[in-house]
């Protein structure tokens, strides 16, 4: 299949000229092409260019080509035989693989975290469900999708675990991806089905947290998969 270039069927003058100090650049380019294919303004199979992209974000070359390397490591962009770099297209064991390696991940992070939980850590979590709640009630799912990101983040961050955290930081753009190509689908169990992490969290072991989080996961993912036609 022939992939069609930046320039050919996308047009982007409101991103802004990045005016960046050396050395960071390269993440601020991947930031925007993350945005962009998140937001669907960059298609799957869509050929990014180093000079086009250099053109519209105002850096030189060298950035453009450190953020399209890293990106290709995630998976989000794929490399071709003549190093030209197009969105990926993911289908439906991109999705599955992704959706395993969280639950594992995040399901030890969970378990560590058990030894280091407090009622304020309990009313953190408590509140970023309230917020579920009133997303869901106005229909806002993207706002969902952030504020899943940050309620598992959160938790995350109670385990301690360094290298852990440094590995579940690695897969977050994956995961938002994940999102943005299944969506949500149980956006109206969203709210209740975080709440019920909380009382294991409140009153399981460290096991029944395991298991909880790992289930939570791969069943909205599994249902989420099921229903695309890819």
């Amino acid at each position: 299949m022939k992939k069609e270039s930046l320039n050919q069927v996308l047009v982007l003058p409101n991103i802004p000229r990045l005016d960046l100090e050396e050395g960071k650049a390269a993440d601020a380019v991947v930031s925007v092409i993350v945005n962009l294919i998140l937001e669907g303004k960059l298609k799957d199979e869509q050929r990014l260019v180093e000079a086009e992209m250099s053109m519209w974000l105002g850096v030189s070359r060298t950035p453009i080509r450190e953020a399209f390397i890293y990106l290709a490591r995630q998976n989000l962009l794929t490399r071709e035989a003549n190093r030209s770099f197009y969105v990926s297209k993911w289908g439906k064991k991109d999705l599955w693989e992704i959706s395993t390696l969280r639950a594992n991940l995040e399901g030890l992070a969970l378990k560590l975290a058990m030894e280091n939980f407090t009622e304020a850590d309990i009313d953190t979590l408590q509140a970023i469900v309230s917020q579920m709640e009133r997303a869901t009630a106005r229909g806002d799912f993207e706002r969902l999708i952030d504020l899943d990101i940050l309620f598992h983040s959160t938790l995350w961050g109670i385990s301690k675990h360094t290298r852990l955290l440094q590995a579940l930081d690695e897969i977050k753009i994956q995961v938002q991806r994940f999102m943005q190509i299944t969506r949500l689908g149980d956006e109206l169990d969203y709210a209740k089905s975080h709440q019920a992490l909380i009382e294991v969290l409140q009153k399981g072991t460290p096991e029944d947290v395991e298991k909880a989080l790992r289930e939570h996961i791969l069943s909205t993912a599994e249902r989420a998969i099921l229903r695309l036609d890819i």
